[in-house]
């Protein structure tokens, strides 16, 4: 399933980066995350290492990180979070 895995996530990707285009003139910030394979009943943990799965907290904490104030100049941006999943090359 690499092919369509692969196709799913530049997908993500273009249309991330389409929408914060198009939504520019609105102060509209898009942005994506892509996380690889998530640690199953992870709610209340977070990732000791890169080397370890995400977990939901992981993914939770990045997209508390992108709605906040922190990040106001940022849009069309893909977040990746993959921890020890990743199992494709990206271009």
């Amino acid at each position: 399933n690499v092919a369509a895995h692969c196709a799913s996530k530049f997908g993500l990707e273009g249309l991330t980066r389409a929408a914060a285009e198009a939504l520019r003139e609105f102060d509209i910030r898009v942005n994506a995350i892509a996380p690889g394979s998530i640690e199953a009943d992870s709610s209340e943990k977070r990732g000791e290492s890169p080397r370890r799965k995400v977990t939901q907290a992981d993914v939770a904490t990045l997209a508390a990180f992108l709605a906040s104030d922190l990040t106001r100049s940022i849009t069309g941006a893909t977040f990746e979070a993959y921890g020890s999943t990743r199992t494709v090359i990206k271009a």
